[in-house]
């Protein structure tokens, strides 16, 4: 099994012992409701017909590794406003890795719980040579810092992204202001949007063959050869050998799918009103990273959720835009 095997297998892991512990609600409550059902599907598959392209980190710019920090730390300080925060920055900063994928959204803020009791933490993004990683290193801060400060969400852990998410726009619609680099919105937009299409569309396929190919192989064990495959895939994909752990690890993949769709979606919503009143967001958005407020309270305020219209139109509105 490979590293990120193990990995996945972990969390998926962890997932289904919050569930049991009531920790986290399994259902996706937001899309409960058949209108809102249909509506999101109708805006996942207005993603895929877009047929977003994945950008690389050679097609990013080279950047030196102290501005690239500061420019990810203005950004970072200009969310959190006169909230202190530096000692969070320097611990994010000291246990930053980076993993040489060519993919610029790929980071990772764990927090990891170890046997002796101890709390580690590893923050990873792609590179700290190129202008996507900008992005990336807020996108990740804003994880580590909710995962420090255990920000509650009210059992819904496919809100996880929302706020990284926004973070990341707005990271995006700053660089941009400042001409980074040619077409760099329409680049980590896309790229983002790629993602989501992966989920929904390609990633359950992938799942769902993995599964009935396995099942098939089972019922054939007097056979050698299907007797190796058998072997081979319960030792890549561990989840599949009992009913309990794929449904389990199924469920993990659909909350994560989740928190891309409906992450994207609402973090949109939240950048439009910021457009529309910066002080209010930005005071909003302060007080939910504190944990003065709840995320859901937040996006109460601001009325967004899955059965309104608004959503959607900000996202047509941006889909809009990517195709100029």
């Amino acid at each position: 099994m490979d590293l990120y095997t193990q990995k996945e297998h972990d969390l998926a892991k962890c997932f289904g012992e919050d569930v049991k512990r009531g920790v986290i609600n399994p259902e996706i409550t937001d899309l409960s409701s058949k209108k809102a059902n249909n509506k999101f599907n109708k805006y996942i598959d207005h993603i895929e017909q877009f047929k977003p392209r994945e950008y690389k980190t050679n097609d990013f710019s080279s950047i030196e590794y102290r501005d690239l920090v500061n420019m990810a730390l203005y950004i970072i300080k200009r969310i959190f406003g006169n909230i202190n925060i530096e000692n969070e920055l320097i611990e994010f900063l000291q246990n930053l890795h980076c993993s040489g994928s060519d993919e610029i959204l790929n980071g990772i803020a764990l927090t990891i719980k170890t046997d002796d009791g101890k709390i580690l933490r590893i923050n990873e993004i792609p590179n700290v040579n190129k202008t996507s990683s900008i992005i990336a290193l807020v996108h990740e801060f804003i994880h580590f810092h909710c995962s420090k400060l255990n920000i509650d969400f009210n059992k819904k852990r496919y809100y996880e992204e929302i706020l990284s998410i926004y973070a990341e726009k707005l990271a995006t619609c700053i660089l941009t202001q400042i001409n980074i680099e040619p077409d760099f919105m329409r680049k980590i937009e896309e790229t983002r949007l790629e993602g989501i299409v992966w989920h929904y569309k390609v990633h359950p396929n992938e799942l769902n063959f993995a599964i009935t190919s396995y099942n098939k192989a089972k019922s054939l064990l007097f056979i050698p050869e299907f007797r190796d495959y058998v072997t081979r895939v319960e030792e890549g994909l561990p989840w599949i050998k009992t009913a309990q752990e794929t449904k389990t690890f199924l469920q993990y993949k659909k909350t994560l799918a989740t928190s891309y769709g409906l992450g994207y979606l609402y973090a949109e919503s939240l950048l439009m009103h910021y457009f529309d009143d910066e002080r209010v967001v930005e005071n909003k958005i302060r007080k939910t990273l504190m944990g003065e407020e709840q995320l859901q309270d937040t996006l109460n305020y601001f009325g967004i959720n899955a059965e309104r219209n608004e959503p959607y139109e900000a996202i047509e509105q941006r889909l809009s835009m990517l195709r100029k």
